[in-house]
């Protein structure tokens, strides 16, 4: 996945994925593992439906995996760029003169994981979400310098 810049255009600022992104599938992972030794004093038959459960938790972490390395969230000095998908592409742009304001919303865990999300508001009534990314404070703050330097 690659962004094809414009004549004049150049990357500002790229937004990462925060580890935090791996706590739930690991927890779901360690939940169903724990509950597998505990049903260990059950009958063979109900074990194996735990077990079963087990193994289908590396499969949210394998999600997350494949989120981090198939979604894209550029802000050029022209535009905020972003490529979803793996199979299925969607590929969006917002220019950064349609961009009326640029917001934060980050909860107590969040805060403490350093993670986030960046709310782009345009004139569309749904704004567009950056959402599990590293620093977003830096992003939204290179943003709407982006944006005021521009207005």
């Amino acid at each position: 996945m690659a962004i094809t810049l414009r004549d004049t255009e150049k990357v500002i600022v790229e937004a990462k994925f925060n580890k935090s992104i791996y706590i739930f599938p690991i927890l779901v992972w360690l939940f169903f593992g724990l509950l597998g030794l505990i049903c260990l004093a059950l009958p063979p038959g109900a074990r194996f439906v735990f077990w079963l459960m087990e193994g289908f938790a590396p499969l949210f972490m394998l999600e997350a995996w494949i989120h981090v390395r198939t979604v894209k969230y550029i802000a050029t000095n022209q535009r905020v760029y972003i490529e979803k998908g793996l199979i299925s592409k969607s590929k969006n742009e917002i220019p950064l003169n349609k961009i009326n304001d640029v917001s934060l919303r980050q909860g107590i865990i969040q805060r403490f994981c350093g993670t986030g999300t960046v709310l782009i508001l345009t004139g569309n009534d749904t704004p567009t979400l950056i959402s599990g990314i590293d620093k977003p404070d830096f992003f939204r703050e290179k943003l709407s310098a982006l944006i005021t330097s521009r207005g």
